[in-house]
């Protein structure tokens, strides 16, 4: 569990430093391994921060002030926010933590969920010369996608369902200004709105804080309690853009996402509950094996860009039913399918979307 968040100036109100520090904090609850912000100007240019820190001890860090001071201005337009509760990628190597990013800083992306089968749509890809990973993290591949493609626009969501997990996701492109791309499939995600500004977040109370203005009264600065906020529920398996140079910015496009998200599996072994200390301890060790790693392997790639390519699906998968859990294996035939939705268990006839790959766990 991860949060995301973020804001959209659509009118005269600018995003506030405060807002920034005030989404993260709100968010924390869903992940304290790492905090990440991404600003979007209004001509493209992107600016990044990160920290593997919590979210309250993030926002004090005089590195953070002194970045907002200076990304932050009046041609702000997209504020992205990422509170991390890592599963694939330790939060130690800080390219592991979200805002994801290659350099030179193209597609950027934040993202709340789990992805099963990212290696596999890296290798199958691996000969795309912007189809490369820049890290551990399983959530990488939708910036690799991002990157291939080369913007936004409503082509990108149907790339982006070649994903097999669940998935809230935000993304912006330097060559797409003012353009925001929203996934949701089983995650949640939630719009918020005034009338100078959108906002998303993982939960409702956060678009509350990060919405409502300050104001000072009888000496007092005092949160206005009740503006003229409206709300919704972004629908499941959705994709929205969001075009603020459109002739009514807002909502241009939308499209259907799915990442074929219900159910559970994955990195099984980075999902037991533990304490934060544990998790840190955790995540030294993986940040050493991570940095072994580099040396033995390349992550750049010299191919051209190109149309995606679906990867064969894995030998083994865990039947997902609870009742169940038998080990599946698939048949060549099986395994030159595009999706599991398209198969069903051998013992109790289950579907097997949300089965994973048996060797990960």
């Amino acid at each position: 569990m991860c949060g995301i968040g973020g804001l959209v100036r659509i009118g005269n109100r600018k995003i506030r430093k405060w807002q920034l520090t005030q989404l993260a904090i709100e968010l924390q609850h869903r992940g304290m391994d790492a905090t990440g912000f991404a600003l979007m100007d209004e001509d493209g240019a992107i600016h990044i921060w990160k920290i593997a820190d919590p979210a309250w001890k993030a926002v004090l860090q005089k590195d953070f002030h002194s970045w907002c001071d200076q990304a932050l201005t009046d041609k702000t337009r997209i504020l992205l926010v990422h509170t991390r509760s890592y599963t694939k990628g330790s939060p130690h190597n800080n390219e592991n933590n979200h805002p994801l990013y290659s350099k030179p800083i193209k597609g950027v992306v934040i993202h709340n969920g789990m992805v099963r089968n990212d290696d596999s749509l890296f290798e199958a890809n691996k000969n795309l010369k912007n189809f490369t990973r820049n890290c551990a993290t399983d959530s990488d591949i939708f910036r690799a996608i991002l990157d291939n493609y080369g913007g936004i626009d409503k082509g990108l969501i149907k790339d982006m369902g070649l994903v097999d997990g669940t998935a809230a996701v935000a993304a912006i492109h330097k060559d797409s200004p003012g353009k925001l791309l929203l996934l949701r499939d089983s995650n949640p995600l939630l719009l918020g709105a005034t009338a100078d500004t959108l906002a998303f977040a993982s939960t409702k109370e956060a678009l509350h804080k990060v919405l409502k203005p300050w104001i000072k009264l009888h000496n007092f600065p005092m949160q206005v309690h009740a503006p003229d906020l409206s709300f919704m529920t972004m629908p499941d398996q959705t994709g929205y853009i969001i075009d603020l140079n459109a002739k009514v910015p807002g909502l241009t496009e939308h499209d259907v996402f799915k990442a074929n998200g219900r159910g559970t599996g994955g990195y099984v072994r980075y999902t037991r509950n533990t304490s934060y200390w544990d998790r840190q301890d955790r995540a030294r060790r993986d940040a050493i094996e991570e940095n072994r790693n580099k040396h033995s392997k390349t992550l750049v790639n010299e191919g051209t860009k190109s149309s995606l390519s679906n990867p064969k699906l894995f030998e083994y998968t865990i039947c997902p039913s609870a009742k169940c859990n038998a080990h599946v294996e698939l048949s060549e035939y099986d395994r030159s399918l595009s999706s599991l939705a398209l198969l069903c268990c051998n013992s109790c006839g289950t579907n097997l979307v949300g089965g994973v790959d048996a060797s990960v766990n």
